[in-house]
């Protein structure tokens, strides 16, 4: 187990392309993983409605478990080893969305990272 005291939190998201209109942004490098979740996007600015960023009509934040070089980038970010997602989590409020982003660091702390090929996929907690 990976304790908390060697968890790395991030000063910045760690994916989504649209990252920049998401009001919600967690990032944790735990061993040699980044966990990332980002959400609450809001395309027409802070005062729009938020924005779905799943497939599904409630999936307003995600969480994505991302295998990660082993020296970060000179700014102290993590660096992503190929930046495919070994696994996706999704949620429509950001109560599940904080409490997800702390399960999936625990999932990955505790070596239990399900990774490519075995069965990854989306958990959607409404």
């Amino acid at each position: 187990m990976i304790p908390e005291s060697e968890w790395k939190w991030q000063g910045h998201p760690g994916h989504y392309c649209c990252v920049a209109d998401c009001m919600f942004r967690m990032a944790t490098r735990v061993g040699a993983f980044l966990v990332s979740t980002v959400g609450d996007r809001r395309g027409d600015g802070d005062d729009g409605p938020m924005t779905t960023i799943g497939g599904g009509d409630a999936d307003f934040f995600e969480t994505m478990i991302f295998g990660c070089e082993d020296d970060d980038l000179p700014c102290g970010c993590a660096e992503l080893d190929d930046g495919d997602e070994l696994d996706v989590r999704r949620y429509a409020t950001a109560k599940a969305a904080r409490d997800g982003h702390m399960a999936a660091c625990y999932t990955v702390a505790r070596g239990q990272c399900r990774g490519r090929g075995t069965g990854a996929g989306e958990e959607v907690n409404r």
